[in-house]
C-alpha cells in the first residue's frame, strides 16, 4: 500500500476522545472513502497517515475528455 502524510502543526491536546474517534477512523472500509491509516501523535505536530490517492484531489476539476 502506498501512504501519503499530511503534516499538521499543532498544540492539540490529545484526548481519549481523540483517541477513539481517530480508532473509529482506522475502522471504516469502503471502496467510495480513502482509507485512514493511523496518526503520529507528536506533542507539536500532528501526522495523519492516509492511503494515496493518484487520482488527485476531489476539488480539482477533472480535464474533459
Amino acid at each position: 500500500m502506498v501512504i501519503a502524510l499530511k503534516s499538521i502543526r499543532s498544540n492539540l491536546e490529545i484526548t481519549s476522545s481523540i483517541k477513539k474517534h481517530l480508532h473509529q477512523l482506522k475502522e471504516i472500509s469502503h471502496e467510495n472513502v480513502n482509507k485512514f491509516v493511523g496518526a503520529c501523535l507528536d506533542p507539536t505536530e500532528l501526522i495523519i497517515v492516509t492511503q494515496y490517492c493518484p487520482r488527485g484531489s476531489l476539488q480539482v476539476k477533472p480535464s474533459p475528455r
